[in-house]
């Protein structure tokens, strides 16, 4: 016999006993053992994946014109993701998200830079979003930026601000700084 608790008894409702007039209802419990217990909601776990998912349809679909371009945090682009070319998709050598990832960690902590953060340009993919480019909030002008990029992971063009007529997510800039683009083809 199972110890009854809140954790081994699945409440159905309550049950009318007497006359439908009369409210004298009560309350059903039927126990269950504990191996039946699946659906734990505290054990689900939730892939990286899914995460992503979630974060970047935060505001619409990230494919839409009109939505606002996600820019996440480098941990939520970079944790859990090894999807060769979702990022630098078109370098001679597609790297792995990995070798990004510490390259950008690194130009985080510059002393110029306040953020960096990576445009999820299309979701066109089941695997992982993709992104062309990445933002740098600094103090610095395009020209430097692209120096911090080794050959092999060289932006196309570096350029200061938005783009014309694309909306973004909005994010904190400090007022001595500025976002530099970096964009891959």
């Amino acid at each position: 016999m199972y110890k009854r608790t809140q954790s081994n008894c699945l409440f159905l409702g309550l049950a009318s006993f007497g006359p439908v007039n009369q409210t004298n209802h009560q309350a059903v419990f039927f126990d269950i053992p504990p191996i039946i217990h699946v659906l734990d909601i505290e054990k689900i776990s939730v892939t990286a994946l899914d995460k992503i998912t979630q974060r970047i349809n935060l505001h619409g679909d990230p494919d839409g014109v009109a939505t606002p371009r996600p820019l996440l945090t480098l941990e939520e682009f970079f944790e859990g993701n090894d999807v060769l070319g979702s990022i630098g998709r078109n370098l001679e050598t597609a790297p792995v998200p990995a070798e990004f990832y510490a390259l950008l960690l690194r130009i985080r902590k510059m002393r110029d830079v306040a953020d960096v953060r990576v445009q999820v340009t299309a979701f066109d993919s089941p695997d992982w979003p993709f992104s062309d480019t990445v933002w740098i909030v600094t103090s610095e002008p395009p020209e430097e930026v692209s120096t911090w990029f080794p050959e092999h992971l060289m932006p196309d063009d570096c350029w200061w601000g938005w783009v014309e007529g694309q909306s973004y997510e909005a994010i904190e800039m400090p007022p001595d700084m500025e976002p530099v683009a970096c964009w891959w083809d």
